[in-house]
């Protein structure tokens, strides 16, 4: 045989041989599957990972999620195999979910079924109370949660309004247990929230509530009758002296009215002063004896319709001497202050024939007349002060009104000297009547005025601010203006170089019934807050000082609290204007 014939005989043999090989079997194992987490009725929630292992005789391809037997088109092509099911696309209630594993043949095999419940339903709202503070101690509660799945309160405490430095300081796993009790001493600031949490781990968080221990109080003073405080000044042991009216006591049918309390407003004593018929007290300052300097009118006594009325009192209030100042016409005393010599700078306005005007009075230590000025527009004698302030060179500043009644009054600002002569003046207004009340020499030399403006706003009166340099130059005005009639009354400098403003407001507060206005304003008259007081009657703020824990004390007068038609009013807030009489401001 020829080797070709040889070569082409083995390769004939060797296909045979090929062809005698056995075929490859066909894979129709499928691969084993099961999940490992979660477990079996369980309760899950937001993003959830459903752990699975699976096995094969050759290569598992993926695994899939299948929920209540559609698929979730969530699958996991390696090991480990974790299905990450976002839950919050899905309804609250019970499922049933399976893996399926495939392999590299399309086999596949489904593991047992589990049931989970989804449950993204936080909390309910949880409401933290205003905290309240009382006998060294703050009250804090909230509101029982009544969710099946409740779990604990957790209270926190921190420093700052953000919560950033917060500690838990109480927590329960009674749903029933909703008050805790915090000891501290007075004027310390501190910031709650609460949270709530269910058996799932989901929380709720209430608002984040102030607490602070600065000492606030309401308290009135009268009787069945009218009863009203024009100024508060605090004294030299902590308490406070308010001067006003009464109808409820004294003489006669209107009398001046005298309270001394103490730090929390409680009455310490009173006195009333006058006789038969009409007599009003406007300003008071403690004097350099511990007694009392009054300034006001008086209708019982002197020589006029009504004259300036200056009454001198002891620590206890007792009359020491009185004088009037008038004769013919109406005379008014609106303020008073002891100066640098022991005497005393009245303020008012005359109404004397030919030579009515703004009228500025000084005495001597007994009362008795030094020298008077009046400062006349020559507008019908319709010129008047409301308030007067030495200033540090000596001399004094008035703030006042200008041709009032002619339809055009002016805010009126005059600079005199040590003798009442004047260096310069300035006003300030519109079209129409606006005026100034209050005036305080500032600390960097300027002046600022509070007062009332009707220039503007369809001749709607608004409160109006206005700063100047040490020469009477205007240097900002701020109008505080909201939609009724609102007057500012008096405007001190606060300790932060700020400003508060007190008055009366027709803008917030019940129906058409006015209101005590607070008004806290920066160095440059930017409104940082402001807050009305008041009830469903009428109530007014007519003073304000600055107490000596950075709080603010009010006087003035209300129909809403108390026992007669009008009370004396005096109430304290925290530094930030809060107290429990407060009006939420929209």
């Amino acid at each position: 045989m020829n080797s070709s014939k040889i070569i082409a005989l083995i390769a004939i043999l060797g296909m045979i041989c090929i062809s005698c090989e056995d075929p490859k079997e066909e894979d129709v194992i499928p691969p084993t599957v099961a999940i490992t987490s979660p477990q079996n009725n369980s309760t899950v929630q937001e993003v959830v990972s459903v752990a699975c292992i699976s096995t094969d005789n050759d290569r598992v391809e993926k695994v899939e999620l299948w929920i209540d037997g559609i698929y979730s088109g969530i699958y996991d092509e390696s090991e480990p195999y974790s299905l990450d099911w976002n839950t919050t696309s899905y309804d609250d209630k019970a499922y049933s979910i399976s893996a399926r594993a495939f392999d590299a043949s399309g086999n596949y095999q489904d593991s047992d079924s589990i049931s989970v419940t989804v449950n993204n339903l936080a909390p309910s709202n949880v409401t933290l109370n205003p905290i309240m503070y009382s006998d060294g101690t703050f009250n804090i509660s909230w509101n029982q949660n009544q969710d099946a799945d409740f779990l604990s309160y957790s209270l926190y405490e921190a420093s700052n309004e953000q919560m950033n430095d917060k500690e838990l300081i109480f927590s329960t796993n009674s749903r029933s247990d909703t008050t805790f009790s915090k000891p501290l001493g007075e004027g310390e600031v501190w910031y709650y929230q609460l949270t709530v949490s269910d058996i799932n781990h989901l929380q709720a968080n209430s608002s984040i509530e102030m607490g602070n221990s600065f000492l606030i109080f309401s308290s009135t003073f009268g009787g069945e009758s009218s009863d009203g405080g024009n100024e508060v000044k605090q004294t030299t042991d902590g308490g406070l002296i308010i001067i006003g009216t009464t109808q409820s006591f004294g003489n006669g049918f209107c009398d001046v009215s005298l309270i001394k309390c103490d730090s929390h407003g409680n009455e310490e004593w009173s006195q009333t002063f006058g006789g038969t018929e009409y007599d009003e007290g406007r300003s008071i300052q403690q004097t350099s004896d511990g007694g009392f300097i009054i300034a006001g009118i008086t209708e019982s006594f002197g020589g006029g319709d009504y004259d300036v009325w200056l009454v001198k009192t002891d620590a206890m209030g007792n009359e020491e001497w009185s004088r009037t100042f008038g004769n013919d016409g109406r005379d008014v005393g609106n303020a008073v202050q002891q100066t640098s010599d022991g005497g005393y700078i009245i303020v008012g306005e005359t109404q004397r024939v030919g030579t009515g005007g703004c009228w500025l009075i000084k005495t001597n230590p007994e009362g008795i007349e030094e020298w008077s000025y009046t400062y006349n527009s020559g507008m019908n004698g319709d010129d008047g002060g409301n308030a007067v302030q030495q200033t540090s060179d000596g001399g004094y500043i008035i703030t006042g009104f200008k041709g009032f009644h002619d339809d055009s009054g002016r805010v009126w600002l005059i600079k005199t000297n040590s003798t009442g002569i004047v260096e310069w003046s300035s006003e300030f207004g519109g079209s129409h009547n606006d005026y100034g009340t209050s005036v305080r020499q500032t600390s960097d030399g300027g002046y600022i005025i509070a007062g009332s403006q009707s220039s503007q706003n369809n001749h709607r009166y608004d409160i109006w601010l206005i700063k100047t340099n040490s020469e009477g130059d205007e240097e900002w005005n701020q109008i505080f203006y909201v939609a009724q009639h609102d007057y500012g009354h008096e405007v001190q400098q606060t300790a932060d170089n700020g400003y508060i403003v007190v008055g009366v407001t027709l803008s917030y507060g019940y129906d058409t019934k006015e209101d005590a206005l607070l008004i806290k304003f920066d160095s440059e008259g930017v409104k940082e807050w402001d807050r009305a007081f008041g009830g469903s009657e009428f109530d007014a703020g007519n003073s304000v000082i600055q107490a000596s824990d950075g709080g603010y004390v009010i006087a003035g007068i209300t129909q809403s609290f108390g026992i007669g038609s009008h009370d004396v009013w005096l109430f304290k807030t925290d530094p930030w204007g809060n107290t429990t009489l407060n009006i939420q401001i929209q």
